[in-house]
């Protein structure tokens, strides 16, 4: 890594501990050259405003944690349920064990920064479009009835996933939330499939 590289990921890391301490509002860009151990010049160098921070700050912990679960081992299971519970189960322990992160991408989701908002839903929707086609490309279809594709099928957990979004984040969420999430979530799948079978 060059010396410029390693002061963009010092800021970054520095971004990372205060805003998720203490959210976008009350995060200082004081605070975050100091913990990066460089300038405030040098950060409006990299990035012009506070907004652009956060969502570099956002687009680098998302790529990560993105990373991280694309190597989790899902093989062996043939089931969507099976796969959706032991992801939940991986999620749950990652942030549990990420606070910062999960404060940082709970805030991203339920109040993102207004001069930045669309962006970051924007980019939040493509990763559930991403991650709802990785999951469900292979859903098993002998039991689904003929009158659906697995487009159709794929499109309408898509939509209903959506409502489940909606309908969850009206409330804050703190990671003790995760399990009744993750059970809604699972229980409201499963009924759509359902619905859709032979």
């Amino acid at each position: 890594m060059t010396k410029k590289e390693i002061t963009y990921q010092k800021i970054l890391e520095s971004g990372l501990i205060e805003f998720g301490k203490y959210g976008y509002k009350l995060a200082s860009t004081n605070n975050i050259y100091k913990t990066a151990n460089t300038s405030k010049g040098t950060i409006f160098t990299y990035f012009k405003t506070k907004a652009d921070l956060y969502y570099e700050v956002f687009k680098y912990y998302i790529k990560r944690f993105v990373e991280r679960i694309d190597k989790v081992d899902l093989s062996g299971m043939d089931d969507v349920i099976d796969k959706i519970v032991h992801i939940s189960l991986w999620k749950y322990e990652y942030f549990k064990n990420n606070q910062l992160e999960y404060n940082l991408f709970i805030e991203a989701l339920m109040q993102p920064p207004k001069e930045i908002s669309q962006k970051i839903l924007s980019h939040l929707d493509m990763l559930t479009k991403l991650s709802l086609t990785s999951f469900f490309n292979e859903i098993d279809m002998t039991n689904i009835s003929s009158e659906y594709t697995k487009q159709e099928v794929i499109n309408y957990i898509s939509l209903a996933m959506e409502g489940l979004k909606s309908e969850i984040l009206k409330e804050t969420i703190t990671i003790d939330d995760f399990s009744e999430v993750k059970e809604k979530s699972i229980k409201f799948i499963k009924t759509l499939l359902k619905g859709m079978e032979k």
